[in-house]
């Protein structure tokens, strides 16, 4: 199985313990009186105290102050024996910004110890402790001195396959002048005691508090206090803190402190290993994808089956869905889903068949940091993550970042995050939050270049990641773009250990509309335009049709012409055609023009000859549309050709 290894802050921590006491009616409270810790990684501030009350159960709070205004920069709430352990100090707050404190006593041995992480300059300051129990209030006059200084030396990361053996290093420099007494190894998280090994006269070491797994194989003479673990089990996954004692000739304690991280391998003999992120960090509010990958020797075998996630050390179910089958290989389609957190925040957004079983969590709050375990139950076996993947929840810096643009241009997605320490920044990905889908990722090259894959011209890295800026535009939107986005940016150790921040971005695109001043001249023209060509086609077509209808209907030059007589039959008798005759010189005759030039109707001028004095001159229009009737004119009767036939 190809090896897995745990990301590591180094921390080299030097302690110089004066004692120093303050006591008064019965009670006394013991700090530290320097501490030495390294950038970037952690420190213990220890506290212990003593009342008068020793039978009583304690309740109350734990309060640390930083600097000469005595600041309160932390405080929790221990409610009674139920909640004795560190882990479980509730109502935590933290003024440092951050969640960077954490409560390492237990209230019940009288202990008020904290745990600084993630260390810089702005933190060295002198820090006090106080309670304000159920008995009393009491607190430290004096403070712990902390420094903080440039790191040194390598990162401590070993791993073994369960059942074997492993070394756990701790190579010191020797406090000169003063007697080494004791060398203690603790887990770090939990804080919990593992073994120690007091010295002996002669330079010999026994084993005390621990058992048989645990061996000292360094010379502690020569500033080797490295130990060797037997039989390892997927339980041993932790980061432990090698805890070097020394005393002087006035019984002052000098602590050196390194830290170790120890990675678990599950037996690759069955063909099982399980990979997950060390460490995640997201802001309050937002969301967090806490990834799970997995490796099975049934390649060619259809998974189904159960993905389960649990949270801190009593691994509380917080999540389980189940996967009916193929049909169902989406994430967003793993069925009965249980959730214990108090809400419907945790969502699968990973898919079996690609042997993920990652989820989201959404809404986050300073509560969910915390270690968070993946597993998965199948038909073919059941395997899960030795250890856990530590969410940070931070401060929220500024105001949600939601930005809009107009379809067709352009718009930047900000990223704005803090670097984490000195491990390598490989990628920058964006994500799309639901339905959960990959967009564009951005990978590192030589000399601070980066190229783009796996998304496309649209999206273009504008940010320099390397100052704390992964910030992307995307070109020519479309309202399908209209979705909550979410961007990783992610490191890696030189062990190849996985550490991702994320941060969450919204996007709004609004359609491009035409300005309101050319909607309403459209809205004017086009039906004018409309209407004006439906009355051309119109008029072509009366056109047509009348030229067609009256030209067989034009009257001949020659019309007949009949004397309106009363007597005389006014309509043919027959269908021949009647011919007058020319007329007399005294008699009244009627010239008919007839003016075909006009569209739509024909013009007859009449005009009556000389003859007798009282005739005049008669102009008639007959409209076409009576062509074919019988028209009076000065006592004759015109009519048409067509009628005469």
């Amino acid at each position: 199985m190809r090896s897995l290894y745990v990301c590591l802050s180094a921390v080299l921590l030097s302690v110089s313990v004066r004692g120093h006491t303050d006591s008064a009616n019965g009670w006394s409270i013991t700090i530290a009186d320097g501490v030495r810790a390294e950038e970037g990684g952690s420190a213990v501030l220890p506290c212990s105290f003593t009342h008068p009350d020793t039978h009583l159960t304690l309740t109350g709070s734990i309060l640390w102050y930083k600097g000469k205004s005595r600041a309160l920069i932390f405080q929790c709430t221990d409610p009674g024996p139920d909640h004795s352990q560190g882990e479980l100090c509730e109502n935590v707050i933290q003024w440092d910004g951050g969640n960077r404190f954490r409560f390492v006593g237990n209230l019940s041995n009288k202990d008020a110890s904290i745990m600084m992480e993630g260390l810089s300059r702005e933190d060295a300051g002198s820090y006090r402790c106080r309670v304000e129990l159920n008995i009393n209030n009491f607190g430290s006059g004096k403070g712990t001195r902390l420094k903080v200084e440039d790191v040194q030396g390598d990162v401590s990361v070993v791993s073994g396959t369960e059942g074997d053996s492993v070394t756990l290093p701790c190579i010191f420099r020797s406090w000169d002048s003063h007697t080494l007494t004791t060398v203690t190894w603790m887990r770090k998280e939990p804080y919990q005691h593992i073994v120690t090994f007091p010295a002996q006269s002669q330079g010999t070491w026994t084993t005390g508090h621990g058992g048989n797994r645990y061996e000292l194989i360094g010379n502690l003479w020569e500033g080797n206090a490295s130990i060797r673990i037997n039989q390892l089990s997927v339980r041993d996954n932790h980061t432990y803190l090698c805890l070097v004692e020394y005393r002087s000739k006035h019984n002052l304690l000098y602590l050196i402190q390194k830290e170790t991280r120890l990675q678990v391998h599950a037996d690759s003999a069955n063909g099982w290993s399980m990979t997950i992120a060390d460490r995640v960090r997201a802001e309050e509010g937002g969301s967090a994808v806490l990834p799970c990958s997995f490796t099975h020797p049934d390649t060619n075998l259809t998974l189904t089956g159960s993905i389960l996630w649990y949270k801190g050390k009593s691994r509380a179910l917080i999540f389980k869905c189940t996967y009916p089958g193929p049909d169902h290989s989406q994430g967003e389609l793993c069925e009965n889903v249980i959730q214990r957190d108090g809400g419907n925040r945790f969502r699968f957004v990973g898919n079996l068949s690609n042997k993920d079983a990652s989820i989201m969590m959404e809404g986050l709050s300073r509560e969910d940091a915390d270690s968070y375990r993946c597993r998965v139950e199948l038909n073919i076996d059941k395997f899960g993550s030795g250890k856990g993947t530590r969410l940070k929840v931070e401060a929220a810096q500024g105001n949600v970042s939601v930005v809009s643009g107009t379809e067709g241009d352009s718009v930047t997605l900000p990223c704005i995050f803090r670097s984490w320490g000195s491990h390598t920044l490989t990628t920058v990905t964006w994500m799309r939050k639901e339905p959960y889908q990959h967009i564009v990722t951005f990978t590192a090259q030589s000399q601070g270049n980066w190229t783009t894959g796996h998304g496309g011209n649209r999206y273009e890295l504008i940010g320099n990641p390397e100052e704390g800026n992964a910030s992307t535009r995307i070109n020519q939107l479309s309202v399908r773009d209209n979705h909550t986005y979410l961007c990783l940016v992610e490191y890696r150790s030189k062990h190849n250990l996985l550490y991702l921040i994320q941060k969450e971005t919204q996007l709004q695109v609004h359609v491009k509309t035409q300005p309101a001043q050319y909607v309403s001249v459209y809205s004017l023209v086009i039906p004018l335009l409309i209407l004006l060509l439906l009355l051309i086609v119109i008029v072509i077509i009366f056109i047509t049709f009348r030229k067609k209808g009256g030209g067989s209907q034009q009257m001949d030059p020659t019309t007949v012409l009949k004397r309106n007589d009363p007597g005389s039959s006014s309509i043919p008798g027959t269908d021949q055609a009647q011919q007058l005759t020319a007329p007399d010189q005294d008699s009244s005759i009627l010239y008919a023009e007839i003016d075909s030039n006009r569209t739509g109707g024909k013009r007859f001028t009449n005009s009556l000859s000389e003859g007798h004095q009282d005739n005049s001159r008669l102009c008639a229009k007959i409209d076409s549309n009576r062509t074919g009737k019988w028209l009076h004119l000065g006592g004759f009767e015109l009519l048409s050709r067509s009628e005469m036939r």
